[in-house]
């Protein structure tokens, strides 16, 4: 098991997997944004991929975040416009498609959850989704191929 996967299971059930975390997205949870553990010293991005509000199941792709694209983030969040939130909304789908690295898939209540499991998944849980209304909006076949690695 990578180092990585093994940090971020000896979290589960003590604390929640980052200890940092932006925001961009929200919707009684976090739908998109980045993660750091003050343990493992990188950034990813957390991306809500299902969401089930009546079980309150969400799954979350996680990838890591290239430094450049934290660096334009931090100048995004300095000018705090609305087309700086496009503009790095944009930035951070082309980082999902062309993406080349370890790809994770967090399922718990929320990203703030202590109690979840993670796992390690191959290229073709890779997706990006929007906004909110795109992840419940996809057909029930789809929806249930986030949840089937998890059981």
């Amino acid at each position: 098991m990578d180092p990585l996967m093994r940090h971020f299971e000896s979290n589960i059930g003590r604390k929640e997997l980052f200890d940092q975390k932006i925001i961009l997205d929200w919707y009684d949870g976090t739908v998109l944004g980045f993660g750091k553990s003050d343990d493992y010293n990188k950034w990813f991005i957390c991306s809500l991929v299902y969401f089930d509000p009546e079980k309150l199941v969400r799954v979350y792709v996680i990838i890591e975040a290239s430094d450049d694209l934290i660096a334009r983030a931090n100048q995004y969040f300095e000018s705090r416009g609305e087309e700086s939130y496009h503009k790095l909304h944009k930035e951070i789908k082309s980082e999902f498609e062309n993406y080349k690295g370890d790809i994770y898939l967090f399922k718990g209540e929320s990203l703030e959850s202590i109690n979840y499991k993670i796992i390690k998944v191959d290229s073709r849980y890779l997706a990006f989704f929007d906004d909110l209304e795109d992840v419940i909006d996809q057909e029930k076949n789809l929806a249930a191929n986030w949840v089937r690695p998890f059981d």
